[in-house]
């Protein structure tokens, strides 16, 4: 087989927004297998981009120039590429996994420290801290724990019982102090306080009417931390699904703000960096996705658009100015708006 190889290409305007297609494909001799554009990530500076590709089980880390749009780096983790993230001073790209952590000079993309893991079972939601040393999961099938790990010296700094009864998918506050998890079967989704050692209080959906299924698909926190959002689902026998995001105020945690009108389940939530917008990315495989953006102030839509593919990762540039989305399907890419585009629209 070929080795598989990403490719940028194309440009184009779209019903008046300055949108920059930028497909990524994967040479092979065999058939095109669906694959996942599964997170986009700045670099602090907003000079960089980078991006996970997984095809077959196989990672790649791809890392383009934000303003040329040409790729500047491929980076084989595997299986080192469970996420990944930009150190605050741009200097280093950090991936990591269950069993290593490891750190990319981002001049010559080469590795300059590796910190290998304890092989731990049952381990899954890794996040890393702001520290940029101290990972974050979840222990056990239900899960059972949350567990503080130290990745330099491989160690456990603390562990906070959990009685889960459902998979959940977190999310790490940019202050490092909260770790939200959201429940994928289950309609209670809880906020941790990690220096505090305890669950903070638990938000639930707040469907209208009789609803014999619902869900919390993913959860993001605004810049400062001081306010969440949640991606919530539900349906019954008489009436179809309907889609909703919660803003919650974490300086009372209580629910602030409602968003309506996605048409299909949330895959991604960002705040933009001043916090005036939020992004949604949502589908389903085979189905189309939905990308939408959101002005947080007077709770309207302020675009929204539909793709050949699930948008399944959206992250705002550091000056606010660009938003990207990965999508996923038998053609993945990223694509690129220009939000000052959003706010001449608005007007």
């Amino acid at each position: 087989m070929q080795k598989k190889k990403l490719r940028l290409i194309g440009l184009a305007i779209l019903a008046g927004f300055s949108v920059i297609f930028a497909w990524i494909t994967f040479d092979q001799s065999k058939h095109r297998e669906v694959f996942k554009v599964g997170r986009i990530v700045f670099s602090p500076d907003g000079h960089l981009l980078a991006l996970s590709a997984t095809i077959n089980q196989t990672s790649r880390v791809a890392v383009f120039d934000a303003a040329t749009k040409k790729q500047a780096a491929e980076l084989d983790p595997n299986p080192h590429a469970w996420a990944f993230r930009f150190s605050a001073d741009g200097t280093t790209l950090i991936t990591w996994a269950k069993d290593a952590v490891l750190y990319w000079d981002t001049r010559t993309w080469k590795v300059t420290k590796q910190f290998k893991l304890t092989a731990l079972p049952d381990v899954h939601s890794i996040n890393l801290m702001p520290d940029e040393k101290t990972l974050v999961f979840l222990r056990g099938h239900a899960p059972e724990s949350i567990t503080v790990w130290d990745a330099w010296k491989d160690g456990e700094i603390f562990s906070i019982p959990l009685l889960g009864n459902s998979l959940y998918k977190t999310a790490i506050s940019p202050d490092g102090k909260l770790l939200a998890l959201t429940p994928m079967d289950y309609p209670t989704g809880k906020v941790v306080g990690l220096a505090r050692r305890k669950i903070v209080f638990d938000f639930i959906s707040e469907p209208r009417g009789k609803f014999s299924w619902w869900t919390s698909f993913i959860a993001a926190f605004s810049p400062d931390s001081t306010a969440l959002a949640v991606g919530d689902g539900y349906s019954s026998e008489e009436q179809l699904a309907e889609y909703v995001i919660s803003i919650w105020d974490l300086r009372n945690n209580k629910r602030q703000k409602m968003l309506r009108g996605q048409k299909y389940g949330f895959t991604s939530l960002a705040f933009s960096p001043d916090g005036r917008l939020l992004a949604s990315g949502s589908g389903v495989i085979p189905h189309r996705g939905e990308l939408k953006v959101w002005s947080l102030s007077d709770e309207k839509e302020l675009f929204s658009l539909t793709v050949h593919s699930p948008v399944h990762c959206v992250a705002f540039s550091p000056n606010g100015k660009t938003l990207a989305y990965g999508m996923s399907g038998k053609i993945g890419g990223f694509e690129f708006v220009n939000v000052d585009d959003l706010y001449k629209a608005e007007k």
